[in-house]
């Protein structure tokens, strides 16, 4: 293996980097929901002045700043946590094979 594959193995194993893969993939889902209200919002203010209009457009690009750091990361997987308490002397014993 080469250098990049060891360093892109370890951020795949890295919990912080598979916090922020949820947070853009919830991003991805909020940032169209809120512009599609945006859009049917901005349909139905066609007779409003300019500046209602830029008001609502700049709150809803500022949820899509917040949205995504307000969103709790998922739980992890009970097999996850169950291996992280785990001692590892009892968990190095799991692996060998019963004879």
């Amino acid at each position: 293996m080469n250098a990049l594959n060891i360093w892109l193995n370890g951020l795949h194993a890295s919990p912080l980097t598979q916090r922020l893969g949820w947070m853009l993939i919830h991003s991805v889902w909020q940032d169209t929901a809120i512009a599609a209200l945006l859009a049917i919002a901005l349909l139905l203010m066609r007779g409003a002045g300019s500046r209602a209009r830029y008001a609502l457009a700049c709150a809803a690009m500022g949820l899509m700043v917040l949205l995504p750091i307000l969103t709790p990361p998922p739980a992890e997987p009970a097999a996850a946590q169950a291996r992280q308490e785990t001692p590892l002397h009892l968990a190095s014993a799991r692996l060998e094979p019963a004879l």
